[in-house]
């Protein structure tokens, strides 16, 4: 089954909210603009109306440095805590650091993330997904 969130959020067509500041790193600058163009018709204009809503907090930890004030910038998001009491349900964290360990928490948001460690795996909430060249 899906991860659990708010399943009346973006009932039709699917839809995505991208926050509109950029990632402050280079690797993940240009990721928000590419989902943008590739997926122009399912663009939300506000958090609350998306099904998924994509955070631009750097989640990259360049060279396994994470910044540690990533957690609390999350959950400093407007959205984080709608329909989720600050968990940041239908919120998608995409980390492809290949670090195997989780150096933030994501509370209740989809976690997708590269070489993950099978102990910080949430089942229902975390997407294990390979490093790809």
């Amino acid at each position: 089954g899906l991860p659990a969130g708010d399943t009346a959020r973006g009932a039709g067509l699917p839809s995505l909210f991208l926050y509109p500041e950029a990632p402050p790193s280079r690797d993940m600058a240009r990721w928000p603009d590419c989902l943008r163009q590739c997926h122009s018709r399912v663009v939300a204009v506000a958090a609350k109306e998306a099904c998924v809503v994509v955070p631009t907090v750097n989640v990259n930890c360049e060279w396994d440095q994470c910044d540690p004030a990533t957690h609390q910038l999350l959950r400093a998001l407007p959205s984080w805590g709608e329909g989720g009491g600050g968990l940041g349900r239908n919120h998608l964290i995409w980390d492809f650091n290949d670090a195997q360990d989780v150096k933030y928490r994501t509370d209740e948001a989809f976690f997708v993330k590269t070489s993950m460690n099978i102990d910080h795996y949430r089942p229902g909430f975390d997407v294990p997904f390979p490093l790809l060249p």
